[in-house]
């Protein structure tokens, strides 16, 4: 909902899930407490409220490595709550948890989805690193030429490839913006996440990373 811009469904859920307090994360699965996490952050963005859990989160996730039956988990779980951490523009914070080899979350993942995560993964820290200036922009293009050429896993691939596409528009020559608009088009009257249609507060989150 927060991809969608719909508030009101997104306060449903939202008042829901902060039921929990967050003493009682320490009991949930690694992926269960990326999302309590990110659900946070995502509130935080839509409503210009100021909790701050992001270091929060990321100390919480990593202290699950030893303290839990799930630690091997843990990279997938930063694979997600580094999504919505890109999403909401603090890349900074992103770049540092994605610091593992793509192939970190290969193991968890069933064999027919392993490339898509893992060229996912790799989009994931090229957007953080590229905004965060840790990875020049002709580094970047390379980068980004060799994604494109990997499949992403079908059940995230729309959202993905509008990540990707919102970075082409800032990598690539300005005579291309007009046809990945067209694509982006595409894709948001498919998916309904019109966030991605807000090109200047996109643009505007790339710039305050």
């Amino acid at each position: 909902y927060f991809l969608s811009n719909n508030g009101v469904l997104f306060a449903n859920y939202f008042n829901k899930i902060v039921e929990y307090k967050r003493s009682e994360l320490k009991m949930f699965h690694p992926l269960l407490i990326a999302r309590y996490y990110a659900t946070i952050i995502f509130n935080n963005a839509l409503n210009n409220e100021s909790i701050d859990v992001v270091d929060e989160a990321v100390n919480a996730i990593r202290a699950l490595r030893k303290h839990s039956e799930h630690g091997e988990f843990v990279p997938t779980a930063e694979y997600v709550y580094a999504r919505a951490l890109i999403l909401t523009g603090a890349q900074g914070v992103a770049m540092e948890i994605l610091q593992h080899d793509s192939t970190c979350i290969q193991h968890i993942i069933p064999a027919a989805a392993q490339q898509g995560f893992v060229n996912q993964y790799r989009l994931l820290q090229l957007y953080a690193g590229y905004h965060d200036g840790h990875i020049s922009e002709q580094n970047a293009i390379k980068q980004l030429q060799s994604i494109e050429e990997e499949p992403f896993y079908f059940l995230s691939q729309d959202f993905f490839t509008l990540l990707l596409l919102n970075l082409r528009r800032q990598l690539l020559p300005k005579a291309l913006v007009n046809t990945i608009d067209r694509q982006v088009n595409v894709l948001v009257q498919k998916t309904g996440f019109n966030f991605f249609e807000k090109k200047e507060e996109l643009d505007n989150i790339a710039k305050s990373a």
